[in-house]
């Protein structure tokens, strides 16, 4: 078999590669070494962002080549940016001159100037911001009076039916407690506003009445106050407030509702002062503050009880016919002798004349009877 001829490898030959490597210098070294001299001139033009790439440069020549070529980018990068700045200005100050000298551009320069003239006369001083927290603070502590009441009030309509004279006095000061937290939230953003208020007399009527509401009832009530420090222990004191809430929704209401529909500054001004001198006497001459407590709670209870007069039923006697003037003219009965305990006799028969018996109905007589049966008469044998 004859051998295979062998492909020849494709690539450079040794020769060749030797060739490429080599670099061509011209004869004389000094002339090299000066043109070296002149073109490192650069060097002290590089910026400090491009020193880097210059330091990874190998040799010489591409140190060179990378210098000028990067200068070069530079310089043209430099001269169009100068170029377009230039042209830019130009145009900004002749854009200038024809906005100035335009009907729009001076309208809009008038309305700016009004503009702030009118914000610097709307900015407020700080005396007039302290003014406007001291005549907000009073409604904002309503609001937040209200805020803390209501759980409260929510409880007791759960538990009280609707038919309990106390159910109905809640309803209506909870409504109401409502309407003053609407009225003092508009009176606030009025305020900041520099509105005219809108609230009357009557309003700040409601307003105190509200705030002094919860006072009233635990007073004539002390189980709701101590109902709501029960509630802190649902669980452990579950028969005491039952028992409290049987109470309450039993209860007569028709001296907390004369105090409520009467009430007033003056019924408020003559509580506190009243309280206070009683308070004043009692810390200094007191030892046992619980005995302190039950006194003054005793003499504002005898305070606030009016003596209300309603009719009582009495018995017929001798008194009250004397008064009325029913006695007869004649006295016959106290004349006659020989009857003892004529008094009493005679209580008797009066009361017996004006307690009389009602009308007696009889059964219908049925068949073959002469007439009815008496339903009073019962037939009793003696043995």
């Amino acid at each position: 078999m004859a051998p295979k001829r062998q492909k020849k490898l494709l690539g450079k030959s040794q020769n060749k590669k030797e060739m490429d490597t080599v670099v061509h210098l011209s004869g004389d070294e000094d002339e090299d070494e000066i043109k070296l001299v002149k073109r490192t001139e650069y060097k002290d033009r590089i910026p400090e962002n491009l020193e880097l790439d210059l330091m990874e440069s190998r040799t010489t020549a591409e140190n060179l080549s990378k210098n000028i070529m990067i200068f070069s980018d530079y310089d043209s990068d430099k001269s169009e940016d100068e170029e377009s700045s230039v042209k830019s200005k130009q145009t900004l100050s002749m854009g200038k001159d024809n906005e100035e000298s335009s009907p729009e551009r001076i309208l809009l320069k008038k309305d700016i100037n009004n503009k702030v003239e009118s914000d610097k006369h709307s900015i407020i001083s700080l005396d007039e911001i302290s003014n406007v927290k001291t005549n907000t603070s009073e409604y904002i502590e309503m609001i937040n009076y209200i805020d803390n009441i209501e759980p409260v009030f929510n409880h007791f309509l759960e538990k009280f039916p609707p038919t309990s004279q106390l159910f109905k006095i809640f309803f209506h000061t909870y409504r109401l407690c409502m309407y003053v937290r609407s009225l003092s939230s508009f009176e606030i953003f009025r305020i900041y506003n520099n509105m005219s208020t809108i609230i009357e007399d009557k309003d700040k009527k409601t307003i105190k009445f509200v705030r002094n509401f919860m006072d009233i009832v635990c007073d004539h009530f002390p189980e709701i106050e101590e109902i709501i420090t029960l509630l802190e222990d649902k669980e452990g004191n579950e028969d005491v407030l039952k028992d409290m809430y049987e109470t309450l929704i039993s209860a007569d209401c028709q001296k907390i509702v004369n105090i409520l529909e009467n009430w007033n500054e003056d019924y408020q001004e003559n509580v506190s002062k009243i309280s206070d001198s009683e308070d004043d006497q009692l810390i200094t001459d007191s030892e046992d503050d619980e005995y302190d407590k039950n006194l003054l709670q005793e003499l504002r209870d005898e305070q606030s009880d009016k003596v209300t007069e309603t009719h009582v039923e009495r018995r017929l006697d001798q008194a009250i016919i004397d008064n009325k003037g029913y006695t007869p003219t004649s006295k016959k009965k106290k004349k006659t002798p020989g009857v003892k305990r004529r008094h009493q006799f005679q209580k008797a028969s009066l009361r017996n004349r004006s307690n009389g018996p009602g009308v007696r109905r009889e059964i219908p007589a049925q068949d073959g009877e002469a007439r009815g049966i008496k339903i009073n008469v019962v037939k009793s044998r003696k043995f």
